[in-house]
């Protein structure tokens, strides 16, 4: 059965999450002050893999030329704001 997921998401500019093998990743957006990812996924799969997730401040460099973007949030009542990227392996 498919599901919607979510994951927490550090604050920091490089992470790799474990989801289900397949894993659409939906949006990143943030709840209770945390960055969160939601992902739907098929529940009878149990295999996972690896998916690298970058966080990029406006105006900073962006180092990959491969990354998917997921979305934008904001932090501190917008003080800080990061655009999400899913990055593909070469």
């Amino acid at each position: 059965m498919r599901r919607i997921w979510k994951w927490k998401l550090e604050r920091t500019d490089a992470q790799i999450l474990d989801l289900p093998k397949g894993a659409e990743i939906l949006t990143v957006q943030v709840q209770n002050d945390i960055p969160q990812l939601w992902a739907m996924v098929d529940d009878s799969v149990t295999e996972t893999e690896r998916r690298h997730i970058a966080m990029y401040g406006t105006d900073h460099p962006i180092y990959s030329k491969h990354g998917k973007y997921i979305g934008t949030i904001q932090l501190y009542s917008g003080k800080l704001v990061f655009h999400v990227f899913e990055e593909k392996d070469e």
